[in-house]
């Protein structure tokens, strides 16, 4: 089991290279990749990167590990309904709020905080609020929960996947990623744009 939680690592660590590139690449920096089109850090970029992080890397893992045991078919991982719930929501609020955010850039562009080289992003702006007289200088409470909602459900589904990870006899037996309970998933919808 040894080789499935290195593989997750060393996954992981891949993923977040390719992640960090992607944002070099666009010029916006390491973490660009979190950045929306109005420059601002977003925390429902943050969210889907935290969740396509933890449920790809551990997919990756426990294929390495179920490829090295000889299983017949080492892709054949069963993808609980509730995280594919939770990487669908993570994606759908993420193109929701960039067409939310597009609109109001056309109807209220003075009321609207946008990072440039005068005021540069900063990684706080997740939290902060985007609009109004007050935009980047108060939190917006609803964020800030979502944030820390998202925060400890990934950081749960993980040490759910390492438990099944450490209680299987070999990867052969990883037939399934840890599954969420529908009441997490409901916690993880966002109840605004984020």
């Amino acid at each position: 089991m040894q080789l499935v939680l290195i593989a997750w690592v060393v996954a992981g660590g891949i993923l977040l290279a390719a992640m960090a590139a992607a944002g070099k690449i666009s010029g916006n920096g390491y973490f660009g990749i979190l950045k929306d089109t109005r420059g601002r850090y977003s925390l429902s970029r943050l969210q889907i990167v935290l969740w396509t992080w933890a449920v790809f890397s551990l997919l990756a893992g426990i294929f390495i590990g179920r490829l090295a045991d000889g299983v017949a078919d080492p892709l054949d991982v069963g993808i609980p309904d509730t995280v594919l719930l939770v990487l669908g929501i993570s994606v759908a609020s993420t193109v929701t709020v960039g067409a939310v955010k597009a609109g109001k850039n056309l109807r209220q562009q003075m009321r609207i905080a946008a990072s440039d080289k005068r005021d540069p992003a900063r990684l706080g702006q997740v939290v902060l609020a985007e609009e109004g007289e007050m935009a980047d200088k108060v939190v917006d409470v609803t964020k800030f929960q979502s944030l820390w909602i998202t925060l400890i459900l990934v950081i749960a589904y993980v040490a759910m996947a390492i438990v099944q990870i450490r209680q299987a006899a070999s990867a052969s037996q990883l037939t399934r990623l840890p599954d969420l309970t529908g009441e997490l998933v409901t916690l993880r919808g966002c109840p605004r744009a984020c």
